[in-house]
């Protein structure tokens, strides 16, 4: 009888067991894996762009000369990641200037075949913008305890700007921003 009682408790106990195993609710959450290569990127084009601006001033070029350099290096990442927008700020504290390239979407292109939409591709434009901006252009001047600063604005999808402040130092300053988009995802990435 002993074992008898013995077989009915483990039975119960494994009932018990799979009763509350199916009770149970699991939750699992996910999110998009994050895109890394983006921040390399920013490290790899800030270290050539230091490269650049150091072997200019060690071989006495002028302000232009490195500015240029700098366009031209800028313009080949530009040419290898063409999913990704990238600006470039160069200057002292008196003058920036700035190169970007941007990408804008100018519609779609597709066919119908016997009512069916198949092969919907975005059309893709890449803009390149250069401007200038002289110690009047920038927030505040050096006087007293005020700092100068660049001011970039990003503009988002739906039209709310980010803004993104660099201090000014005397002497050289760069500044890169790189800004990739992949859904409703942002990803940008400065080197400050």
């Amino acid at each position: 009888m002993k074992k008898r009682g013995q077989f009915f408790l483990i039975a119960a106990l494994i009932i018990a067991v799979i009763i509350f195993g199916l009770r149970a609710s699991y939750v699992s959450l996910s999110s998009p894996a994050e895109d890394t290569r983006i921040y390399d990127l920013s490290e790899e084009i800030n270290f050539e762009s230091s490269q650049v601006i150091d072997s200019g001033v060690v071989e006495g070029q002028g302000e232009e000369q490195i500015y240029n350099n700098l366009k031209e290096l800028t313009k080949s990442y530009a040419e290898l990641n063409p999913n990704s927008d990238l600006a470039v700020y160069y200057g002292n504290e008196t003058e920036i200037k700035a190169v970007s390239y941007e990408t804008s979407s100018s519609g779609e292109v597709g066919f119908n075949l016997g009512g069916t939409q198949t092969g919907f591709t975005t059309i893709k434009n890449r803009n390149v913008r250069e401007a200038k901006y002289s110690s009047t252009d920038f927030l505040c001047s050096l006087s007293g305890n005020c700092q100068k600063k660049v001011r970039l604005i990003l503009k988002g999808n739906n039209d709310k700007d980010y803004n993104y402040d660099f201090k000014l130092k005397k002497g050289q300053n760069f500044f890169i921003v790189i800004k990739k988009e992949k859904g409703d995802e942002r990803i940008v990435v400065s080197n400050e």
